[in-house]
């Protein structure tokens, strides 16, 4: 008597064949993950490396006199996670385990290959915007520690970063000039929406109006949005930014998101038997 067949293994190996799967097809779309490359490298290398133009500043200035918080709610590790590795982590998971019919190996890679996408837009159109608008942070004069005596600070004099003893790091001195758009704001709102409206087309949007429970599971759809809120309203009461700085990222990480999202979905999807990305 044969032994019986051992069945194919679980999601981790299923999650294995993914991963090689995409490799491969990230082969044969080299342009396109070139494309991500640069504009993840050059977010990255502007972020740390590139300084933003220096503006004179008020010492009265009352708007960039709010004090330097060392312990904020969401650092730059944090924001990441939350993010870019809890959607990448929620999606995987979800098409490993749901029971929709189709390509699942198709399924993943459009949609990572997607969210990567506006994730890279989205980092590159904030950065570059923080160092051209030079924008000064509300606790820049905390950063800066002004080396004038009280009876030296005149008031209608503007001043430079000559004046300034960086108690906390050049770095943190020279960040100081990147207040608009927030970037905070930007990322986790661009990684929280996609998420969001993936969630809502691959489920929400199947099922029909004529239930409290297929309504709850609409909304939940959308409960990744209320920790985008989170992080955003977190850079106001940490003083790292004003309310026109998060509304400005804010709008740049749904526009990362809602244009390349309508356009991926014309040019790629259009005439696919079953929706596999947002719409």
């Amino acid at each position: 008597m044969e032994a019986p067949e051992l069945s194919e293994p679980s999601n981790q190996m299923q999650l294995k064949d993914l991963i090689s799967k995409f490799w491969e097809k990230v082969k044969e779309n080299l342009l396109l993950w070139g494309i991500n490359v640069t504009l993840l490298t050059s977010s990255v290398y502007m972020e740390v490396f590139a300084q933003a133009a220096t503006r004179p500043f008020s010492v009265h200035d009352i708007a960039i006199s709010y004090p330097f918080v060392i312990n904020e709610k969401y650092d730059n590790l944090n924001l990441v996670i939350i993010s870019a590795l809890l959607p990448l982590i929620v999606m995987t998971t979800l098409i490993l385990v749901d029971q929709v019919k189709g390509n699942k190996v198709k399924r993943f890679y459009h949609t990572v290959s997607l969210f990567i996408f506006c994730m890279s837009i989205n980092g590159f159109l904030t950065t570059f915007t923080k160092i051209r608008l030079a924008k000064l942070r509300p606790d820049f004069l905390a950063r800066c520690g002004p080396l004038l005596k009280k009876d030296e600070m005149k008031t209608g004099i503007l001043y430079g970063d000559e004046i300034c003893s960086a108690p906390f790091g050049e770095f943190i001195l020279k960040d100081g000039y990147k207040s608009c758009p927030s970037g905070h704001s930007s990322v986790s709102m661009c990684g929280m929406l996609f998420l969001s409206i993936w969630l809502y087309h691959s489920y929400g949007k199947k099922l029909k109006n004529d239930n409290n429970k297929n309504l709850i599971i609409k909304f939940l759809c959308f409960a990744p949005i209320l920790i985008a809120i989170d992080v955003i309203t977190s850079r106001i009461y940490d003083f790292k930014h004003s309310y026109n700085d998060v509304i400005c990222g804010t709008i740049v990480g749904i526009l990362s998101v809602v244009i390349p999202v309508h356009y991926y979905n014309l040019k790629d999807i259009e005439g696919e038997e079953e929706i596999i990305l947002p719409v």
